[in-house]
């Protein structure tokens, strides 16, 4: 009986720990992310209202600037500079 409940309270401690772990992960993550995506739509919105830089904002360039942040955004201003995008 004793051993019963010391094995259940050890996979409850074991269960617990793994998903506080996962989560911290995962919420670190998300916040990262967010903070790229904020970031990298800040230089593509300034850059469109420095002469000469004309950046469509749609899908990809808010997809490429929001994962990638201040690289990705660049990568597109640098594109768009070339006529390519």
């Amino acid at each position: 009986m004793l051993e019963g409940i010391l094995s259940f309270l050890l996979v409850v401690v074991i269960i617990f720990l793994l998903f506080k772990f996962v989560f911290k992960f995962a919420l670190k993550t998300i916040i990262k992310i967010i903070i790229n995506s904020v970031i990298g739509f800040i230089i593509l919105t300034i850059c469109n209202f420095i002469p000469g830089i004309a950046v469509d904002i749609n899908i990809l360039t808010a997809l490429v600037a929001g994962i990638f942040g201040i690289p990705g955004a660049l990568v597109i201003i640098i594109l768009t500079l070339l006529g390519v995008i």
